[in-house]
C-alpha cells in the first residue's frame, strides 16, 4: 500500500479456509516488505460471503478484532479510507464482468 504522502505499507494475508464462488476465511495483518508480521499492530481475522441477487452480486464483508482498542488503532491508521478504496477496486471489477 501506498499513502498519499507516498508512504510504503505492506500487509499479509492468510487465507484460512476458501469455498470456491462462496466465501473464504482471512487472517489479516500489517508487515514488513518481507512478510514478517508487525506485533505492535493489529491482526484480524475476516470472513467474505459472496451471494447472487437478481441484480448481481451481494459481498459481505466481516472483520473482527480482538477488541475496541484495536479497532480504534486500525481507524486512526485510515482504515475507514483504505477499505473505501479496495471496494470501489472490487465494485470496478464486478461491473467489468472480470470477477
Amino acid at each position: 500500500m501506498v499513502s498519499p504522502e507516498n508512504e510504503k505499507h505492506w500487509g499479509r494475508m492468510e487465507y484460512i479456509a476458501i469455498m470456491p464462488h462462496k466465501s473464504f476465511e482471512i487472517k489479516d495483518g500489517f508487515c514488513d516488505e518481507d512478510g514478517n508480521i508487525n506485533p505492535s499492530l493489529p491482526v484480524s481475522k475476516g470472513t467474505i460471503v459472496f451471494a447472487q441477487t437478481a441484480s448481481g452480486t451481494l459481498v459481505e464483508f466481516k472483520m473482527f478484532y480482538s477488541s475496541e482498542k484495536e479497532i480504534e488503532t486500525i481507524v486512526k491508521m485510515g482504515f475507514e479510507q483504505g477499505i473505501a478504496a479496495c471496494l470501489e477496486q472490487l465494485e470496478a471489477l464486478f461491473q467489468e464482468n472480470k470477477i
